[in-house]
């Protein structure tokens, strides 16, 4: 670069007295300096786009591997859920299966409710006092009751919520047992929903059970097995129609929830 712009300086300097003009050094030097930048440029090493390829398609797998765990993450997360739901202490129902001959009343349905119930669908419930004896119940006295639903399996556990965490049984869940001169005996009535289906627990169904106060020893539970919870109205016709026909229900009747025998 050096030899070329002496050779232009001696060549400027013996043109003074020529009909053209050579073009200053400045003009010249600029020239060369941009044809050396894009001599380079055309030179390029390629390898770090390369590079920086390879970087953004490993940051792509890892966004997929993640999105991938994080599913996975949740689906245990809700296992987990479920099966800490029912390894947690619980009230235990021992006592369901007493004989009648240690207690004077029993609670029992006016009408019998419709089975299967419909998920999230109101139910209304009437329940009444019979004496399982001569003893009549005192007019003036009113017995606490409510609602709660068991498990299948013995001795039953209470089930207080569904897999969302919410109450399973939402509405009037408590009432009182007061005399109803119409009936001539003490009622009580409840409406209510169930809001899981029974599918989710053990055998796939659940115990419907009305409970006196814990004051009323001498009073009868009244329990309702066998109650099945589908999620959708047509599902329910069809299961009544299966009923009424004598034909076995489709059930799951084998799933057990870890530390529930």
């Amino acid at each position: 670069m050096k030899g070329v712009l002496d050779a232009v300086k001696i060549m400027a300097g013996d043109s003074t007295n020529s009909d053209f003009q050579l073009p200053r050094i400045e003009t010249i030097e600029a020239a060369w300096e941009t044809a050396e930048k894009r001599r380079q440029i055309g030179g390029l090493d390629f390898s770090l786009f390369e590079e920086h390829e390879k970087m953004l398609a490993l940051l792509s797998q890892q966004e997929d591997l993640l999105a991938v765990k994080l599913t996975q993450l949740k689906a245990n997360c809700i296992v987990l859920k479920e099966t800490l739901a029912y390894e947690l202490p619980r009230r235990k129902y021992e006592d369901l299966e007493r004989s009648d001959l240690t207690y004077k009343w029993r609670i029992t349905m006016v009408e019998d409710i419709p089975n299967p119930i419909c998920k999230g669908k109101y139910l209304d419930l009437q329940v009444c006092l019979k004496p399982l004896g001569d003893s009549a119940f005192p007019v003036d006295t009113r017995v606490p009751v409510s609602i709660v639903l068991l498990t299948s399996n013995s001795p039953a556990l209470e089930i207080p919520d569904n897999m969302a965490g919410e109450p399973i049984v939402r509405g009037q869940t408590r009432a009182m047992l007061k005399y109803d001169s119409e009936f001539h005996m003490h009622t009580a009535q409840f409406r209510l929903q169930v809001t899981e289906v029974s599918s989710h627990f053990i055998n796939g169904w659940v115990r419907l059970v009305v409970l006196p106060g814990t004051e009323s020893a001498d009073i009868a539970p009244l329990v309702v097995n066998n109650v099945v919870v589908r999620a959708k109205e047509r599902t329910c016709r069809k299961f009544l129609e299966r009923q009424r026909k004598g034909r076995t229900q489709h059930r799951v009747r084998n799933f057990k929830y870890p530390g529930v025998e």
